[in-house]
């Protein structure tokens, strides 16, 4: 059973730390490789007149790091990259930092070919600590295809991660009991919409660090959830991108008072407009029974949930997995459309971590 495959990978986390270490193996033993060629020519470069060439190498790598498919990992795979110090060596982050630290070479050949090589060693470090570890999960007899084995028909369930952080987080019971309120407001207020109840979603997991809640729901209400994601993650993009902008129109000397006014309105107007605009779409795919007597409980669970994103708070999801038998060949619309909003989600993330890094950069 689907549920019970789900169940076991919260119970240990062995089947994601599988996957992360299957996944790292598969998408950057490469760029491992072209990491070391790079800093081998820039090392080259930073010692000897006769300069070889570092165009090639440098596109190389770069193109490798944009195919990179990160957004297939979730949340706690991400932080568990960075906490490895090695994401921001991957995908496109690294794609934007390695061609940073290479234009720095032509005026400091030997401070880039410095950072370009922490960058290799960092990476190629990662590799070998992936390695190990899925040799000893193998060595300890787990199955490695597990996850496609016995799952037979799709179950309708699916799982978020709710992560309470930042201002968000839950340091003592006053903390628990109101943000307990507040998605027990947010699941009565969404789940109107596919006749579903606080109830219905359970609790199949606890983490610890930002402490983590896994809840397992309908693929019709975690869907929701989703959306909800995609749109509140979206505004805070916008909110980089506008900020960016400002920035660098100041380093071109071409800001002034009123285009910043005027752009911090634009983006005051998008926040402001959140909530009405998210609950018009929602309703749209209601169901029947959905009725104006839920109109306060929806608008009550948008709220409480950009008020709780706003504090930091996040909202991870388990993709379906596109496992199918003879009966069910293809997928249904509601499986489709949650691994799309599952990716959207992840994309956006993506974008706004980069776009953080660089304005982080920029400051520097």
């Amino acid at each position: 059973m689907l549920t019970a495959f789900y169940e076991d990978s919260f119970t240990t986390d062995v089947d994601e730390i599988f996957d992360l270490s299957a996944w790292f193996q598969s998408n950057v033993n490469r760029a491992s490789t072209l990491y070391s060629e790079l800093h081998a020519v820039l090392q080259h470069n930073a010692s000897q007149n006769k300069k070889q060439e570092v165009r090639a190498p440098l596109e190389n790598l770069t193109k490798v790091l944009k195919e990179m498919p990160l957004t297939e990992l979730n949340l706690q795979q991400m932080d568990q990259l960075e906490a490895m110090d090695v994401a921001q060596f991957l995908g496109d982050r690294g794609a934007v930092n390695v061609r940073k630290l290479v234009t720095q070479s032509s005026y400091d050949p030997a401070s880039s070919a410095n950072e370009v090589g922490v960058a290799s060693s960092t990476v190629a470090s990662a590799v070998t600590k992936f390695e190990v570890l899925v040799s000893a999960l193998k060595a300890s007899q787990f199955d490695e295809h597990r996850s496609a084995k016995g799952i037979g028909i799709l179950s309708k369930e699916a799982i978020a991660r709710i992560h309470f952080k930042e201002e968000a987080s839950i340091g003592n019971i006053a903390d628990m009991k109101k943000w307990a309120s507040d998605w027990n407001d947010i699941v009565r207020g969404i789940g109107h919409l596919v006749q579903e109840t606080p109830q219905d979603l359970r609790v199949v997991s606890a983490g610890n660090g930002s402490l983590i809640i896994g809840i397992s729901g309908s693929m019709a209400v975690i869907a929701i959830l989703a959306h909800l994601s995609k749109k509140v993650s979206g505004i805070v993009l916008d909110g980089v991108r506008v900020a960016n902008a400002i920035e660098d129109l100041r380093h071109k000397k071409l800001m002034n008072a009123d285009i910043e006014k005027e752009m911090r309105k634009n983006i005051a107007a998008k926040e402001s407009n959140l909530v009405k605009e998210t609950i018009a779409e929602l309703k749209v795919g209601a169901s029947e029974n959905y009725g104006q007597e839920h109109d306060a409980h929806l608008e009550t669970a948008v709220k409480k949930y950009v008020a709780f994103a706003k504090k930091g708070g996040e909202v991870d999801y388990l993709e379906p997995p596109s496992v199918y038998t003879d009966d069910l060949p293809e997928p249904d619309q509601i499986v489709s459309e949650l691994r799309k909003l599952i990716a959207e989600v992840r994309d956006i993330k993506a974008e706004t971590m980069l776009l953080t890094d660089q304005s982080i950069q920029d400051e520097v």
